[in-house]
């Protein structure tokens, strides 16, 4: 069953029940779908309330459907043993215009957000104005002032974030997780791949990053092309500060069986658990 309508945004869209088999993630969407506490409350506000917003979807070239908004939503009904979702079908999104509406979706809905998933949001967006005539013309480049009255960030801000979506997953992670500054990574986002990887290594072994210092020095060396494995290797032995000794047991604990936490949650998992322990031997369970 379909119908159409205008939505409050004035597009023309058609109301209909899709099959969530026929639905499909936008291609490269920044924004993740964690099972986390809040998919846990979307699920029970579903189950208690119903679905308050329809998703919106575009037709797929290869069949089905993209979502364009309503990725969690998607996930809920699916935790929820749903087969079917009430979707808005907008037949007028060519790519760019469907990746602005998608980023723009999340980031007014979404309470919260990673600093990558604003930092690959960011970007996707200032690509996709890029390649539209209409804020060529208007925008002389400076997309990221656009971006940034929209969103209420400072144009400093944006680029930086916009950086970060140049590093690799490792740091990018790290920058989630807290355990590595902003300041820093960005710093790192100017040097290459394989720079970013000496890096991520030297953090694995030695559990600490270069300092400031450092990095702007690492940065002169790669925009002059002489940065070697050897030279960041010999640049790493002037550490002027111990590095903090990495707990090797959280970090196989956390390697094996919670890849999504931090040392930090692990710990507290761990406690957890032995609580849980002790309990059931007083009961004796």
């Amino acid at each position: 069953m379909m119908n159409n309508h205008t939505n409050s945004a004035g597009e023309k869209a058609t109301g209909m029940i899709v099959s969530l088999d026929e639905l499909h993630p936008f291609p490269n969407q920044p924004f993740k779908v964690g099972d986390d506490d809040a998919m846990s409350s979307l699920v029970e506000s579903i189950r208690q309330n119903g679905l308050l917003n329809r998703i919106i979807i575009r037709p797929r070239n290869a069949g089905g459907y993209e979502i364009i908004a309503g990725h969690r939503r998607v996930e809920a009904y699916r935790k929820l043993g749903y087969e079917s979702i009430s979707a808005d079908l907008r037949t007028d999104l060519d790519d760019d215009s469907a990746a602005m509406a998608l980023i723009e979706a999340n980031l007014r809905q979404r309470p919260t957000l990673l600093p990558s998933e604003r930092a690959r949001a960011y970007r996707m967006m200032q690509d996709a104005m890029k390649r539209r005539s209409e804020y060529k013309k208007s925008l002389n480049g400076e997309t990221r002032n656009e971006i940034a009255a929209f969103y209420g960030e400072h144009p400093r801000q944006v680029t930086r974030y916009i950086r970060l979506s140049y590093l690799n997953e490792h740091l990018l992670d790290q920058v989630d997780k807290g355990k590595l500054k902003m300041g820093s990574a960005v710093e790192m986002s100017f040097l290459d791949e394989e720079a970013q990887t000496w890096i991520a290594d030297y953090y694995d072994k030695e559990g600490c990053y270069p300092t400031p210092a450092q990095l702007k020095k690492l940065r002169r060396l790669s925009d002059a092309q002489v940065l070697t494995r050897e030279i960041f290797e010999d640049l790493m032995l002037d550490m002027p500060v111990v590095c903090k000794p990495k707990n090797n047991f959280l970090a196989l604990l956390q390697k094996e069986y919670f890849p999504d936490f931090t040392e930090e949650d692990v710990e507290q998992k761990v406690r957890e658990l032995i609580d849980e322990y002790f309990h059931r031997r007083r009961m004796g369970l």
